[in-house]
């Protein structure tokens, strides 16, 4: 990459991330759910208990939350997630479903 380039380069990333990645809406909704829920800790639940879990339960325990997220590439103590705990930690109930909605890609 060349700063002749960089425009294009983001450009065809950004493209990437918002059209060729939604185009298959299980595989995009696999990766985001991902993104913060570990899948190992899936296997135990059914699929209508998963559901109950992420429709139905409107309290979103936290640390539970924090624990059970999975970082695809990326460390846990990286500062940026480090930072991102630190200002989610400060949500209320609301906004906590609401992060929870959009990692798992069911808002």
């Amino acid at each position: 990459m060349t700063d002749e380039n960089k425009k294009d380069y983001a450009k065809i990333i950004i493209y990437h991330k918002l059209v060729k990645e939604m185009e298959d809406p299980v595989n995009a909704f696999n990766q985001g759910f991902h993104r913060f829920g570990n899948p190992e800790y899936l296997k135990i639940f059914t699929a209508a208990e998963l559901d109950k879990l992420l429709a139905r339960d409107s309290t979103i325990d936290f640390e539970d939350f924090k624990t059970s997220a999975h970082y695809e590439g990326y460390s846990k103590d990286l500062q940026e997630i480090v930072w991102f705990w630190e200002v989610a930690q400060e949500f209320d109930q609301e906004n906590l479903s609401a992060l929870w909605l959009f990692a798992s890609g069911r808002g």
